[in-house]
C-alpha cells in the first residue's frame, strides 16, 4: 500500500505521477475521517499502484483546500487521466468506496 501525504508544494507533482488518483481531505479533529481512513487505506492496497492515492490534511494546506472548493471533510477527490472526474463527501463504507472506483476507473 502506499498513500502519499500531500502539500501545496507536492500536490501537482502527485497528479502528474499519477494521472488516475483519488485525494483524501481530512483533518486530525474530524471523526468521520479518522474512522474512514482504514476504509482509504484497505482501497489504496487494492488498487495501487494502478490508481495514485493521497491524502490532504485540511488544516496544515488551508489555501490549497480552498483553491479546491473543500466544504466539507471528509471529501474525496476523484481523478482520470488527470482531470477531477468526481467528488464525494462523507465517509464511505468500502463497498461504496470499491464501487465509485470502479464505475470512475473500471476494473
Amino acid at each position: 500500500m502506499s498513500i502519499e501525504r500531500l502539500s501545496r508544494v507536492g500536490y501537482a507533482r502527485f497528479l502528474r505521477d499519477h494521472p488516475n488518483a483519488v485525494v483524501d481531505v481530512w483533518a486530525s479533529w474530524c471523526v468521520p475521517c479518522r474512522r474512514f481512513a482504514p476504509v482509504f487505506e484497505a482501497a489504496a492496497t487494492s488498487w495501487s499502484p494502478r490508481i495514485g492515492f493521497g491524502k490532504l490534511q485540511s488544516e496544515r494546506e488551508p489555501t490549497l483546500v480552498a483553491q479546491l472548493g473543500i466544504r466539507s471533510i471528509p471529501t474525496l477527490l476523484f481523478f482520470r487521466e488527470g482531470s477531477l472526474a468526481r467528488r464525494e463527501t462523507g465517509a464511505l463504507s468500502a463497498d461504496r468506496l470499491d464501487d465509485l472506483l470502479r464505475k470512475t476507473f473500471g476494473r
